[in-house]
């Protein structure tokens, strides 16, 4: 009998079948099922209120004649084609200039990180504006509806 890495060739193919089923388990649940109902759902009169009626391809030859998705597929095709392409090339270069070891190499990080940082500190001022003890939305809230200001925000005063 071989053993690999101390499983008996036996137990390995339980551990096989084990692993192999629960991963089409999954796929059944999350895939097969969903599309086939969608599928059926595809083939049905169906409002969502009433329960779904059977018309076959119906459906397929309305969608195509309609001039509304012809023109959404052709949309859907020219945006592929001309935004696809240029934003993937784009994000190849900024990689690339990530990753080289060059004088500008502080400069080029500093515009691509600024975006995350910057949302970061909106964020917390927008938070110091709400717990504001003078003019802070929550207080002023807490004012109309008759209690007392939150004096727990003045801690934020001193920040």
């Amino acid at each position: 009998m071989r053993e690999l890495g101390g499983i008996k060739r036996s137990t390995q193919g339980l551990y096989f079948f084990l692993f192999v089923s629960l991963s089409l388990i999954f796929a059944l649940l999350a895939y097969y099922i969903p599309f086939g109902i969608s599928f059926k759902l595809a083939l049905s009169k169906y409002d969502a209120i009433s329960p779904p009626e059977f018309v076959g391809l119906d459906n397929y030859k309305k969608m195509l004649q309609d001039k509304v998705f012809w023109t959404s597929l052709k949309n859907s095709f020219l945006y592929t084609l001309y935004v696809v392409p240029p934003v993937l090339i784009l994000s190849f270069l900024i990689a690339v200039g990530l990753n080289q070891n060059t004088r500008f190499i502080r400069i080029l990080r500093l515009f691509y990180f600024m975006p995350t940082v910057t949302s970061s500190v909106a964020i917390s001022f927008v938070w110091v504006w709400f717990y504001n003890p003078e003019y802070g939305l929550f207080n002023t809230l807490l004012g109309f509806l008759g209690f007392k200001k939150f004096i727990g925000c003045q801690i934020l005063r001193q920040l």
